[in-house]
């Protein structure tokens, strides 16, 4: 199998949107006339049978999650004409340099193989970071903000990768973090190559265990869709308090997904604008009171004057100080985290996609397997009539011929036929030989396709035996697949819920301590100036 026709970011694999739904044709679920139906039974099998390896010379990954960092982020023309920025990841005793599109093949391999797992996000692309490698005059201080913003999303994204287990003992994620892999070269060699092109037709919970079950590359690729029904990820079991737990948490999710863009994107985002507007003009007016108080107490140095003009443009100093410190909490800490863990809830759209396309799948098999079935029973039913007929026929030329016989009067040898000599005929041309031979030809053909018809029509239902067979063995494996996609799914949603709007919450709570204690803190400073103020008398 050629690179380009695995999923591999750097070919022609399998395009980003490929979960999203999109309206499609159907395509036709043919099965291989050798396929043994009996032969092939599904797996339901969801565990990850890979064994847990860690990378050389270091502790397991475990061990690295709260320690692991990104301690550089430069420019390195290291096997490139052009200069490119390289992340320097520290993990325990090791380093490695990786690039930034090594980390977004790391991001779309770890969904190929896991499309149930949410797996964190990475920073977006920028446009302004190939100005890095040649950086203008008045961009650099530009750039380089850029890229620290960037460095600190992707150490968020690997210590997220971390904590989840089965990310943890895949092989391309240690290869990622091995100081002495080409992870470029393991993409084109490794283990990845065994995944299907299409998640369709893979094992939804580890991709690389498809090999196991040959019926996943018998279920069809693609599927007619249209936009997202929750009434569709329904759980199929008869727990109903599973499958109302199910639909609550995607009703739920879906609702918090909207509400958090909208208030991202609109009520709290426009809050935090203006709050970051004001405190950045506070920091200008301060700066400017601050230094023409200064310049006011140089100007009559010695006196009470002075000391009270120097006491004030050293209160505007520090809350300035304050200010700048607020500021640079949201720009820094709170901007960036609080779209990290919103862009972390926009990853639940691509697995509920993902679940979506897999119970469109199932409903196609169905009725794939139910036309299949119809035609089998048009077949039989049209045999029975052919037989019918044939029997018929066969009693009824029966009948004729011994009225033939009753009928059919002796040859008497008196009168014998006399021959007449044929007429001299005329002599044949070429065109009647060319017509000879081409009913010879013709006759030959249609010897050859009416030969044995009997057995013509009995591979056909042999062959149409098959793929229902192989059908049922696909709707068996689909069905089972989504009962336990959907108990996975409900388990994470949980857990995710747990997790992720909590440190939210908690991340508000900050900025609101912060708020307050910056007005606190300028409070305390001024209150302190006025004390001073007073007990000089004037």
């Amino acid at each position: 199998m050629s690179f380009d026709e695995d999923n591999s970011p750097f070919g022609a694999g399998v395009p980003s949107d490929v979960y999203q739904t999109s309206i499609r044709e159907p395509v036709s679920l043919e099965v291989p006339e050798d396929v043994n139906p009996e032969a092939v039974q599904p797996n339901t099998s969801i565990e990850n049978e890979s064994p847990v390896n860690t990378p050389p010379n270091g502790p397991p990954l475990a061990d690295w999650s709260s320690g692991i960092s990104i301690i550089e982020a430069g420019k390195s023309t290291e096997g490139a004409s052009r200069g490119y920025i390289a992340y320097t990841i520290k993990l325990g005793e090791n380093t490695v340099r990786r690039r930034y599109s090594e980390f977004e093949s790391l991001r779309s391999i770890l969904s190929q193989i896991f499309p149930l797992l949410l797996i964190p996000p990475i920073p977006g692309k920028s446009f302004n970071l190939k100005l890095l490698a040649t950086p203008p005059p008045n961009g650099v201080d530009t750039e380089t903000k850029l890229v620290e913003q960037r460095k600190k999303m992707l150490q968020l994204f690997l210590k997220e990768c971390l904590k989840m287990e089965q990310v943890r003992d895949t092989q391309v994620f240690h290869r990622f973090l091995d100081p002495n892999s080409n992870f470029n070269e393991d993409l084109r060699t490794g283990e990845i190559t065994d995944l299907p092109l299409n998640p369709l037709c893979s094992n939804p919970f580890n991709g690389l265990d498809t090999y196991k079950n040959i019926l996943y590359s018998y279920l069809p690729p693609e599927v007619h869709t249209t936009s997202m029904d929750l009434e569709s990820l329904h759980l199929q079991q008869e727990d109903n308090t599973k499958q109302t737990s199910l639909y609550e948490y995607i009703s739920l999710y879906t609702h918090i997904i909207s509400s958090a863009d909208l208030s991202f994107s609109h009520d709290f985002d426009k809050a935090n604008k203006k709050v970051s507007t004001t405190a950045r003009k506070l920091t200008d007016y301060y700066t400017q009171c601050g230094n023409s108080f200064n310049s006011f107490s140089l100007s009559e140095p010695g006196t009470e004057l002075s000391l009270l003009l120097e006491r004030i443009g050293t209160s505007y100093d520090q809350v300035y100080l304050i200010e700048e410190g607020f500021i640079e909490f949201i720009e820094k800490r709170f901007n960036d985290y609080w779209k990290f863990y919103l862009q972390c809830f926009g990853t639940i759209r691509d697995v509920l996609a993902f679940r979506e396309l897999k119970g469109r799948q199932c409903e196609y098999i169905r009725s794939s397997l139910a036309s299949k079935e119809t035609a089998w029973q048009a077949f039989q039913k049209s045999d029975d009539e052919s037989q019918r007929l044939t029997q018929a026929i066969r009693k009824s030329e029966g009948v004729a011929s011994k009225h033939r016989l009753l009928l059919e009067p002796s040859l008497d040898v008196r009168f014998v036929p006399i021959t007449v000599p044929n007429p001299p005929s005329k002599k044949k041309g070429a065109f009647s030989y060319s017509l000879s031979a081409f009913s010879k030809l013709k006759s030959t053909i249609a010897d050859v396709i009416t030969l044995q018809p009997e057995l013509s029509r009995e591979e056909q239902t042999a062959q149409l035996q098959t793929q229902i067979n192989v059908l049922r063995q696909c709707l068996i494996l689909a069905e089972s697949d989504i009962s336990k996609m959907d108990e996975f799914i409900n388990e994470q949603f949980h857990l995710y819920h747990d997790e992720k709007l909590v440190f939210m919450r908690g991340l508000l709570r900050e900025y609101c301590r912060h708020l307050v204690e910056v007005n606190e803190k300028c409070a305390e400073v001024w209150l302190e100036t006025k004390a001073e103020i007073e007990g000089l008398g004037l």
